[in-house]
């Protein structure tokens, strides 16, 4: 599931880079405005759901390594302990049952030693039952257990005959089977259990390095995306602002008041264009201006030559007319 996890997260890591890629490349050509808002906040979504992502992910792997402690390796610890404190305090009970020669002080040490009997049992036969139903468990866990429940079984006749004196009131007989049979049976099985407790608490330990690892690396990631989501929508930001400044000019209010200058009839002014694309909106109006201002020049020459044309026509009018009177006055 891990594995999936970080493949997922590979898989959006490459899909960013290239709506990146795609902003970069065509950031500055001629794309539609339309065109460049749509990838913009597509790749501003995208970045959300990968940070969004990352973090359900990371939580989900520290839930479940959580899981895994709590329900799992600390009360595998806990059996374990359990059966390793059964062992020695049988023990402390059977040595109390030799020294002690008032049967009514002898009475509780048995009884302390039937419920630790119990007691080794019920977390025995919980532990085995564990191991069974986790696919988690390990070979060495498995050889531990089964190595106790060996040694159990090899100390047990000891142990009944050392008690079995003990409580006949032989003394020197139950001594020395406990020092000669007892005792080797006794640390042995001691160890085994001591052995499956350290193993217990290994694994509990690297459970919980394997669940600050996954917060950290969740953290660091989930960091790591918020710094590259805040350079990618500054990135994005400057390539929108720059690709509308170049193909307006400048700014709106600016292309908005030359518009409506040239539209109120006022040709008499001019824009600097030489910091502007050719193709921007503003130098458009500046060159529509420029073309409207000539068209107005020229029809106001047309205008003026129609007029000295028309002037000149009447005076010759009036001429012919003047000499035609005088001739006919001649007459």
């Amino acid at each position: 599931m891990h594995m999936k996890c970080m493949k997922s997260n590979e898989h959006f890591q490459w899909l960013t880079m290239y709506y990146t890629y795609s902003i970069v490349k065509y950031g500055a050509c001629e794309m539609q405005l339309k065109h460049r808002l749509v990838v913009s906040l597509g790749l501003l979504s995208l970045l959300s759901l990968l940070i969004g992502g990352v973090g359900i992910s990371g939580v989900r792997t520290l839930n479940r390594n959580l899981d895994d402690i709590a329900d799992i390796n600390n009360p595998e610890m806990l059996f374990a302990s359990a059966l390793q404190n059964s062992i020695q305090d049988r023990m402390i009970a059977i040595r109390n049952v030799i020294l002690l020669t008032d049967p009514q002080m002898v009475a509780p040490e048995v009884e302390r030693i039937k419920r630790q009997e119990t007691l080794y049992r019920d977390s025995y036969s919980g532990l085995g039952k564990m191991f069974d139903a986790e696919a988690g468990t390990t070979d060495e866990e498995k050889r531990l257990f089964a190595k106790l429940g060996e040694l159990e079984a090899a100390a047990q006749p000891a142990f009944a005959a050392v008690l079995d004196a003990g409580l006949k009131n032989e003394r020197e007989l139950a001594t020395r089977l406990a020092i000669d049979r007892l005792r080797p049976a006794q640390r042995a099985w001691i160890d085994a259990a001591q052995a499956l407790k350290d193993k217990e608490i290994k694994l509990n330990e690297e459970a919980s390095a394997a669940a600050k690892s996954a917060a950290d690396k969740a953290y660091t990631t989930i960091l790591l995306l918020v710094v590259v989501a805040l350079v990618v929508s500054v990135t994005v930001s400057v390539l929108l602002t720059r690709g509308v400044m170049r193909q307006l000019g400048g700014d709106p209010a600016e292309a908005q008041a030359i518009a409506g200058e040239i539209a109120a009839g006022n040709l008499a002014f001019a824009v600097d264009t030489s910091q502007m694309a050719n193709d921007s909106l503003i130098a458009s109006l500046e060159q529509m201006r420029v073309s409207l201002n000539r068209m107005v020049a020229e029809i106001k020459g047309s205008a003026d030559t129609i007029a000295h044309a028309a002037a000149e026509i009447a005076d010759g009018n009036s001429d012919l007319s003047r000499r035609t009177e005088e001739q006919a006055s001649s007459l």
